[in-house]
C-alpha cells in the first residue's frame, strides 16, 4: 500500500481501517531514537529507513514481508505534506513492488491535516 501523507495520526488510522489484517509501516529512522517511541512506533508494525539515500536493509525487510504475504504500508513523499498538496514521490515503493511482484494499493488519506494538537482524538469527530 502507498498513501499520501499528511499528520502523525495517518498510521495508527490505516492501521485501524484494515482491521484484522496487520499492517507494517516503513517509518524513518528517527522515530526510533527514544525507548519510549521507539517501543511505540514498534508496536503499529513499523520498521526503520534512512531517509535520503538507499536503505538496503530496510528494503530487504519490506521484501521479506511481502513474500511472506504480508501488508507493508509506505508513504513515497517521503515525509508529511505542510500543505496538504501531493508531493514528488520517491521511487523505492514501486521498486520493492516489482521486484516481489505485487500490486500497488494506492490509499488516499483526507482530512488528518484537520487534526491538531496532541489532544485532538478527545475533541468532537468531525
Amino acid at each position: 500500500m502507498v498513501a499520501n501523507h499528511m499528520n502523525l495520526a495517518d498510521p495508527p488510522i490505516l492501521a485501524v481501517c484494515l482491521g484484522r489484517r496487520r499492517p507494517y509501516f516503513m517509518a524513518k529512522e528517527d522515530l526510533f531514537s527514544s525507548r519510549f517511541s521507539k517501543y511505540f512506533i514498534r508496536g503499529f508494525g513499523a520498521f526503520p529507513v534512512k531517509r535520503g539515500r538507499i536503505d538496503r536493509q530496510a528494503f530487504r525487510q519490506a521484501e521479506g514481508l511481502l513474500n511472506e504475504g504480508n501488508i507493508v504500508v509506505m508513504f513515497p513523499e517521503g515525509r508529511r505534506s505542510q500543505n496538504g498538496q501531493l508531493q514528488n514521490a520517491f521511487p523505492g515503493s514501486a521498486m520493492v513492488a516489482m521486484r516481489c511482484d505485487v500490486p500497488i494499493l494506492p490509499i488516499a488519506i483526507a482530512g488528518t491535516e484537520k487534526l491538531k494538537g496532541p489532544f485532538w482524538w478527545l475533541r468532537r469527530r468531525r
